[in-house]
């Protein structure tokens, strides 16, 4: 009689010890999910916010692709596991373009400081430097509205993450989105292609071909930036005081 009451003990302690387990293991599961999810990507600071919690990276996209935010996908990143992003994307449109009004808009170098000032670390031409010029120049800069502020606040179908390009960045858009060949040596057709009014060009994602240029963020001196005229891809060191046009652009 005291063996059976022993036995019947231990099984109970054993069914109790199982449903404990049982708890535990469900506790556990819960909080992995839970920590994957909170892990999915998430951003609430605008400076450094790419978007991830849009699933940008699971998408695999190719040259002249439309991107997440509307634009075109200009540069796929070969160095993409250490430098952090994997695509280029411009703007749909350059700064100022809508379909009521094509422009031409124009902006200013005059106003971040002049001739006089330099903007220390705003030199960078490398591609993937672009957004740290931006960010230099805000810094550095005494006056609203300049190039760079435009760019950043700059928004379009939900993303603000956009900057001011670096000239090589500005060059290699130049190249895989306007040029006709890109630098895989293939041959391509701009989205402009066959448009007949300056108007549908600019809209379809199209650039300017006038005796202007477009602005890079890369500083030359105090005086001179780097621009690039898109009639032929030439790189022009141009005054600070000359107006010209500005495609932003954003890396994810």
């Amino acid at each position: 009689m005291k063996r059976e009451t022993t036995d019947m003990k231990g099984d109970i302690f054993m069914k109790k010890m199982r449903e404990y387990l049982i708890i535990l293991l469900t506790l556990l599961f819960t909080i992995m999910l839970i920590t994957a999810c909170d892990n999915s990507g998430s951003c609430d600071n605008s400076e450094n916010c790419d978007n991830s919690d849009t699933g940008e990276g699971t998408t695999v996209y190719k040259l002249r692709d439309t991107g997440p935010a509307g634009g075109i996908i200009f540069y796929i990143n070969p160095n993409a596991a250490t430098d952090g992003w994997t695509y280029l994307e411009a703007a749909p449109v350059d700064i100022g373009v809508t379909p009521t009004n094509p422009g031409p808009f124009t902006f200013p170098w005059s106003d971040w400081g002049g001739p006089g000032r330099t903007f220390t670390g705003a030199d960078r031409t490398a591609i993937g430097t672009g957004k740290q010029n931006t960010r230099d120049l805000i810094k550095n800069s005494d006056f609203p509205n300049t190039p760079a502020d435009i760019c950043r606040s700059y928004e379009v179908n939900g993303y603000f993450d956009w900057f001011l390009p670096s000239i090589d960045e500005l060059h290699k858009m130049y190249v895989n989105l306007h040029s006709g060949t890109d630098e895989n040596g293939n041959s391509y057709k701009p989205r402009d292609y066959g448009m007949t009014t300056l108007r549908d060009a600019l809209l379809a994602g199209g650039f300017r071909r006038d005796s202007l240029s477009y602005w890079s963020s890369s500083e030359i001196d105090d005086e001179h930036i780097w621009s690039l005229w898109f009639s032929d891809g030439t790189r022009y060191n141009r005054g600070k005081e000359q107006s010209l046009y500005i495609r932003p652009v954003r890396a994810f």
